[in-house]
């Protein structure tokens, strides 16, 4: 038993007095936190926020709801839009949309 303990204390004393150990041991969770919390930052400065037409035929969504949404969810805005989805697509620039919904219109 005693001879074990000689074989540990030697195994322990040259891994530790290594660079690579004393490196890798101070480093690597320095690394890990930036790595973690850099990726954090990095997605919450890429977020958009989208600005979603919404044309409805059904009239189920009016301004008021549709305002009601948008107090609920900050990461998109809708908007109400009067126009034919043919016209908007090709407008969509000058309308400042990144998108739009289609509503059809509901057949009871």
């Amino acid at each position: 038993m005693k001879k074990i303990w000689l074989i540990i204390k030697r195994e322990y004393l040259t891994r530790i007095k290594k660079k690579t150990f004393i490196i890798s041991t101070l480093l690597f969770p320095v690394l890990y936190a930036l790595l973690i919390f850099g990726s954090g930052y990095m997605a919450s400065k890429g977020a958009k926020k989208l600005t979603i037409g919404v044309v409805d035929s059904s009239g189920y969504f009016t301004n008021d709801k549709l305002a009601r949404e948008n107090r609920k969810d900050s990461s998109s805005v809708l908007l109400a839009v009067n126009m034919l989805p043919d016209s908007i697509a090709g407008n969509m620039e000058k309308l400042n949309l990144d998108g739009y919904i289609v509503i059809p219109e509901q057949n009871d």
